[in-house]
């Protein structure tokens, strides 16, 4: 299925459609949009909640029990080292 250029450039679409919906809703994420999935910017999607609150989790908890959309944390918790501070580069959500 991985290496059926017709899914491939199905599935590559699904994702670019759903950048373009996002970006309508100006809700911010990294850019370019890649071929198996997008990367929310937590930081700038809640900038309220601090790092010690762990955002990226957050994020994933509430998406699942408001829509049963299953994402993944890449930051924080994933990486568990962070700076000095206890913060990591970038805190993303998956989609």
């Amino acid at each position: 299925e991985a290496t059926d250029l017709a899914y491939l450039a199905h599935r590559i679409g699904q994702v670019r459609e759903l950048g373009r919906r996002l970006e309508a809703r100006q809700v911010p994420f990294l850019r370019p949009v890649g071929g198996h999935g997008i990367y929310l910017d937590v930081r700038r999607f809640l900038p309220h909640l601090p790092a010690a609150e762990l955002p990226g989790q957050a994020l994933v908890v509430e998406l699942y029990r408001e829509g049963g959309i299953r994402t993944v944390e890449v930051g924080s918790i994933m990486f568990g080292e962070g700076t000095p501070e206890g913060r990591e580069p970038l805190e993303l959500v998956r989609l």
